[in-house]
């Protein structure tokens, strides 16, 4: 990933996180990770009349995805649901995969409001075997409602960079 991707990136989550912000949201960014690959689970076994909002509540409105395509900002989690409904349809279910669970979770706590999150999951499917492996680098906000991600920039599961958090001075 070029660092100045990176950098466009924060700055984009830095300017939108005061907006998602009011209140003091329930629960860590780390119990928020783990709630948010269970909405995912839930949507892979929910059958026909599993409900895209299961995976699209623990998004910010407005969420930038940061694929390697380059940004796609969507303003509304309806402008977002047909994506992520496709994908979970087409590049999950169609492949067996039932669950995801977290293989590596790195966390930084920026602030009181703001997460760095990297994560590589492991897409399981009925009999608990990995079927492949997602990445994901995630910048975290609070919300009304809690901790939700602003930023999602998926990448190859081959290339998880190590968090770590050091004082500039």
């Amino acid at each position: 990933m070029r660092y100045s991707t990176l950098i466009s990136t924060l700055i984009v989550a830095l300017i939108f996180a005061p907006l998602s912000y009011a209140g003091e949201p329930k629960g860590s960014p780390e119990a928020f990770m783990q709630s948010y690959l269970d909405g995912y689970e839930k949507y892979l076994t929910g059958g026909d009349n599993a409900d895209v909002a299961l995976v699209t509540e623990h998004f910010s409105e407005p969420l930038v995805m940061m694929p390697p395509s380059g940004p796609a900002p969507m303003a509304t989690h309806e402008d977002f649901a047909p994506n992520i409904k496709y994908f979970l349809d087409n590049a999950l279910k169609k492949k067996g995969v039932v669950k995801l669970e977290w293989a590596k979770l790195q966390m930084t706590i920026l602030s009181d409001t703001q997460a760095l999150a990297s994560g590589l999951a492991n897409a399981l499917d009925k009999n608990g075997k990995t079927v492949e492996q997602r990445a994901s680098i995630y910048i975290l906000t609070k919300s009304k409602k809690g901790w939700v991600v602003s930023v999602n920039l998926p990448h190859s599961p081959s290339m998880v960079p190590t968090l770590t958090a050091a004082t500039v001075n």
